[in-house]
């Protein structure tokens, strides 16, 4: 029997120790060859590393504490992300909505469609106060709650922003909305409060869908003003305890830039009132449009229903006159034949704030804001082009007064 024996080639590898004369006779050359090649694997793995923990820090993976220079370093560190190319969209972690949320709303629409208006309840939505928080909303809510030909229903009824994955989840949330909207008292148009709610794709396909003959409110402000309000809303409003101090941990504003860096809804994106607005797909919308939508993690979603637009300082109009046409032009929009009595100032259930917390609510004009306010202010111009240029000429939007 003939053995084959293995190339010596083999056998070295195999060894466990390599021949002495690979190293008793190694050239210079090939040395310094084998110190090149260490020292270049050295130098990419350090350079893998830094690169990994800087990424870390590029997408916030870190908490924001991790920023050593204090507020202003946080936020120059934050603004200078947003402004370069490659995270200028600073997008939320979470998007308005999900693929599987917008089929189980088509799967939905399908199915109800098929089974018939017959099969659908009488009762429905006929107004709707849906943006923007701090801007009067709870004023017209209380403007329409238990009058002669309205009411709302109570509190913030925000069922429809939620997201339902399958079409039998969608179905049941719709019952639900349904049912709670039959509850409401017989004879009177009906309407509901939920400020957040043009933020979510999802609730504006799913309002349109349910309630298509439902018109819109929607109240604004001056952007750097109402980033004030809000901030200074939050501090005071512990969730989800309201009274519960000790285990509230209030974000600075300089760190709240962009819908990444949000808290609890509160960023410098929520008063750029354009991302919402073109949601609705009242104007037509550039490529450029589309893509800031999603780059913000927002979603077209065009709908027929009309919208009346307000500004908070017709709420609070010393005018006798302009105040009442403004309220004419509202009741006349949501349909009444009576008219809209003087609107009712709604102030927030005033409570007992710890001095401390009371402390942390913001002056938006102080000096050591001046960068946050630059940055409100560029953005409010943005904003202000949008809205009066553009989403105020569409023949589906009015002007309140």
């Amino acid at each position: 029997m003939t053995v084959k024996r293995r190339p010596s080639v083999i056998d070295m590898h195999l060894s466990p120790k390599p021949p002495r004369r690979r190293f008793l006779f190694r050239s210079p050359i090939v040395a310094g060859r084998s110190y090149l090649r260490c020292t270049a694997g050295a130098a990419v793995l350090f350079f893998l590393t830094l690169t990994y923990h800087w990424q870390r820090r590029w997408l916030n993976d870190e908490p924001l504490d991790t920023f050593k220079d204090g507020p202003l370093g946080t936020f120059k560190d934050l603004l200078q992300r947003e402004n370069t190319p490659r995270r200028s969209c600073n997008a939320m972690h979470k998007p308005s909505f999900r693929a599987d949320s917008l089929a189980a709303l088509a799967a939905a629409d399908d199915r109800e469609r098929a089974a018939g208006a017959a099969a659908l309840p009488a009762h429905h939505i006929d107004f709707a106060v849906v943006a923007f928080p701090k801007c009067a909303t709870t004023s017209v809510h209380a403007l329409f709650h238990h009058t002669d030909e309205t009411d709302m229903m109570p509190g913030e009824y925000c069922r429809l922003i939620e997201e339902k994955h399958t079409v039998e989840e969608e179905l049941a949330l719709r019952g639900e909305i349904r049912a709670a909207v039959a509850a409401m008292p017989p004879g009177k148009k009906t309407a509901f409060k939920c400020p957040h709610l043009l933020k979510h794709a999802v609730a504006i396909s799913r309002l349109a869908s349910m309630y298509p003959d439902a018109v819109l409110l929607v109240g604004v402000r001056h952007p750097v003003l109402f980033f004030e309000s809000f901030y200074n809303f939050r501090v005071t409003n512990p969730w989800p305890d309201p009274y519960d101090w000790k285990k509230w941990t209030i974000h600075p504003p300089e760190s709240l830039i962009g819908f990444a860096n949000g808290w609890m809804d509160l960023d410098t994106d929520i008063g750029r009132y354009e991302l919402t607005l073109m949601q609705l797909g009242k104007v037509p919308l550039t490529d450029a449009d589309l893509s800031l939508l999603a780059c913000k993690g927002l979603s077209l979603a065009p709908t027929q229903q009309r919208v009346f637009v307000y500004d908070l300082g017709q709420v609070q109009d010393a005018d006798a006159d302009r105040g009442r046409a403004f309220l004419d032009a509202m009741g006349k929009f949501v349909g009444l034949e009576t008219p809209l009595q003087a609107m009712p100032l709604v102030d927030p259930k005033h409570k007992t704030v710890p001095p401390e917390v009371e402390a942390q609510k913001i002056d938006i004009c102080d000096q050591k804001f001046d960068a946050l306010r630059t940055l409100l202010l560029e953005r409010s111009k943005v904003t202000a082009t949008f809205v009066l240029d553009r989403f105020l000429r569409s023949p589906e939007v009015i002007v309140g007064g």
